[in-house]
């Protein structure tokens, strides 16, 4: 914003929290496959060409498990970091809402002495016209 605001919306946050769940759902669905393939699972034998092939299948392996596991972190971090912008926005709605009913209800009491004060003020303004002539 041009001045220098800034406009949070609650509730697109919290969709956005709701895309990541989905998104955390699919990597840990990936990671469960990358169990299952395992490292170690692939058995070609002990000749050369199939060492070589079993240490770069799991190497391989092993990079893309460790990839997907800093994704399904960075999503995490993202998730907490939501929900805490999420709370702290709500917080201070939810206070600037009491404050505001706050000030209200301790300016009842003096908006009504105002009211007495310059009401009786009137009524002497007023009197005091009547008796000019």
């Amino acid at each position: 914003m041009v001045d220098g605001s800034t406009d949070v919306s609650v509730l697109s946050l919290d969709d956005f929290k709701s895309t990541l769940q989905h998104r955390l759902d699919d990597v840990d669905a990936m990671l469960r496959q990358l169990d299952d393939l395992g490292s170690g699972r692939l058995r070609l034998g002990t000749f050369q060409d199939a060492t070589e092939s079993v240490s770069s299948y799991d190497w391989i392996h092993s990079q893309y498990a460790s990839r997907v596991q800093r994704l399904r972190d960075a999503i995490v971090a993202a998730q907490l970091a939501t929900t805490e912008i999420i709370a702290s926005y709500r917080t201070t709605e939810a206070r600037n809402q009491a404050d505001a009913a706050d000030i209200a209800e301790r300016l009842g009491g003096v908006t009504s002495l105002l009211g007495a004060v310059v009401g009786s003020a009137a009524s002497a303004a007023i009197g005091g016209l009547s008796h000019v002539e």
